[in-house]
C-alpha cells in the first residue's frame, strides 16, 4: 500500500530497549515532536511504562517462572 499516495505518515521510531530507558527516551521524544505531544508528558509515560515492566519481572521471579 502507498500510504504516501493516501496523506499517510508512517511513524518508525527505532527503540533500543536492550538499554531501558535511555534507548527508548530518545526516539519517542523525537517522534513525539512531530505529533506535538510535549516531551514531558512522553517522559513521564515511559518512566510508568518501565515501572510496570518492573513490576511484571519482580511478579515473575516471585512465581518462579
Amino acid at each position: 500500500m502507498n500510504f504516501e499516495k493516501h496523506g499517510v505518515q508512517v511513524l518508525q521510531p527505532v527503540i533500543n530497549l536492550g538499554i531501558g530507558g535511555v534507548g527508548l527516551e530518545k526516539p519517542m521524544v523525537k517522534m513525539a515532536k512531530e505529533l506535538k505531544i510535549p516531551s514531558k508528558k512522553v517522559k513521564m509515560a515511559i518512566s510508568a511504562a518501565l515501572d510496570v515492566q518492573k513490576n511484571f519481572y519482580s511478579a515473575l521471579q516471585a512465581r518462579g517462572t
